[in-house]
């Protein structure tokens, strides 16, 4: 995580800067604020050294520009961002030359200081740490073409590599800060293959990410089985686990850490059972799985259609084939388990919050081990009886008008070099992760390839129509840099712009 440090010798402006922006969010955390910079090195010397430091350039007593210039000499790796309520291009070009990484102005948008922080970021972290950050980028929707060409590398190991996600909540959070030790020890002796997503009091979220899909699973389990085991010395039962399945490539980043969020609502449903891994990573219960998973499907599309009869007789069904089996209760458990795995899925695609269907559910809907099978019978019944009534209520959601207003705002939006998933996200108003997952499936891309392509293609038509620079035809299409518009041209044509431009130039 980025530790961010905030000089500002006005309060009000320097609080704001410190709560008013979701730095977790990003991949930060404020490790202090400081009134000065004298004060600023103060903390410095106690051992608070910051990877990014935001600061105003006139403070009393120390100036933004001797605090950088300290920094210079004493901590040379730290990265600076000014900012300032003077358009004097003297302090600008004074904070350029002296190595500053930003020179804003006030008032300072959010989304212009996040930017200023993840542009000093990608400039200084070490590998382990760039990763986490992309990770972040990826998550929030925040990555930017210039940061993607900056970590073409990295980029390549994430888009090969196997993920899965462990998700942990506590319900009694006064006793974690007892666990950030162990915690911290472990992630230290896997920092290149576990990534912290979040630890907050009262819930924790792991990213577990491996060359091959077999290292991931056995990655998983070994970080499951150390943290359940530091848990329950300290907690006893009053936690819940969850393991997502093993995914490929970063598009699934979003599946994996959400499965194992949506799961954490198990609990409810079951409530003797500690940790839950995804319905897919155990073996199926069910000598004929087509039959179990056509019945499945059976029950899902009665939820989705609201046929109160079919899902009945379907339920009805499905526990007299249940009945016949070896350990009819033990399967029903996984039955269940798969099948809101299922139905949480599609309901999600369609927009549907199914986390919080669940934690609305009435308490009479959970399954006790000591449960009999008419008794399942009964709670599962009940629980999608319930789900099916309150979508019934729930005005639908036009997934594909929602696309198409996206895909209408990138039309719109190609020449604006600044132009990301999360203002996308948010234009249509859905969430960035969301948004990113929703695209990918609806559109069989990511979102960046879906508009790396119609850039291309609109430099394309502008090479063979106009005669202008390639680098002015290059800005056109959103690419600020000549050279990483060549490269993104190459990659999605086969050919550079001069060598396309040729191509249609007559002789």
């Amino acid at each position: 995580m980025i530790k961010l440090a905030v000089v500002e010798d006005e309060s009000f402006v320097r609080k704001c800067l410190v709560h008013t922006i979701p730095w977790q969010d990003q991949g930060c955390c404020v490790i202090f604020e400081a009134a000065d910079g004298k004060e600023a090195l103060a903390r410095l010397e106690e051992g608070l050294i910051p990877d990014i430091i935001i600061s105003d350039i006139c403070m009393p007593d120390l100036s933004g520009l001797e605090l950088l210039e300290h920094l210079h000499c004493l901590y040379p790796d730290i990265r600076l961002i000014f900012i300032s309520g003077h358009d004097n291009f003297e302090y600008a070009q004074k904070a350029v030359n002296l190595g500053a990484s930003s020179y804003l102005l006030k008032p300072v948008e959010p989304e212009e200081l996040t930017a200023a922080v993840r542009k000093a970021s990608m400039s200084l972290v070490p590998a382990s740490q760039k990763r986490e950050f992309l990770i972040h980028t990826l998550l929030n929707g925040t990555l930017t073409m210039e940061m993607a060409e900056q970590s073409q590398e990295l980029l390549h190991e994430l888009n090969h590599a196997f993920y899965g996600a462990v998700s942990i909540n506590f319900f009694n959070s006064k006793k974690t800060q007892f666990l950030y030790k162990d915690f911290f020890s472990y992630l230290s002796r896997h920092e290149d293959s576990v990534i912290r997503l979040c630890m907050l009091p009262y819930f924790m979220q792991f990213l577990i990410l491996e060359k091959d899909e077999r290292s991931a699973d056995r990655l998983c389990r070994e970080t499951v089985d150390f943290m359940e085991k530091s848990i329950q010395e300290l907690y006893g039962p009053e936690y819940i686990i969850t393991v997502s399945d093993i995914c490929h490539g970063p598009n699934s980043i979003f599946l994996s850490t959400s499965s194992s969020v949506n799961m954490l609502n198990l609990r409810s449903i079951f409530p003797d059972k500690h940790v839950f891994r995804s319905a897919q990573s155990y073996p199926v219960p069910y000598e004929d799985y087509a039959a179990w998973s056509h019945i499945e499907s059976l029950l899902v599309e009665a939820v989705l259609n609201g046929n109160h009869y079919k899902l009945n007789s379907t339920l009805d069904m499905a526990f007299r084939q249940l009945s016949l089996q070896p350990s009819p209760v033990s399967n029903v458990y996984y039955f269940v388990r798969s099948l809101l795995h299922t139905l949480g899925e599609r309901l999600s695609a369609e927009g549907v919050d199914f986390q919080k269907l669940l934690n609305e559910a009435p308490e009479k809907t959970g399954f006790s081990a000591s449960a009999s099978l008419p008794q399942m019978r009964l709670r599962l019944g009940e629980l999608l009886t319930y789900i099916t009534e309150q979508l019934l209520r729930q005005p639908a959601l036009n997934v594909d008008a929602l696309i198409l207003k996206a895909k209408r705002y990138i039309d719109g939006h190609l020449n604006d070099p600044n132009l990301c998933l999360s203002e996308t996200a948010r234009h249509v108003h859905l969430n960035p992760s969301y948004f990113s997952s929703l695209f990918s499936t609806r559109c069989g891309d990511t979102f960046i390839n879906y508009v790396n392509r119609k850039r291309v293609d609109y430099a394309k038509l502008r090479l063979t129509v106009s005669d202008r620079k390639i680098a002015a035809i290059g800005e056109e299409a959103g690419y600020l840099n000549t050279s990483y518009f060549s490269t993104v041209f190459k990659k999605y044509s086969g050919h550079s712009p001069s060598e396309y431009r040729a191509m249609f130039t007559k002789p």
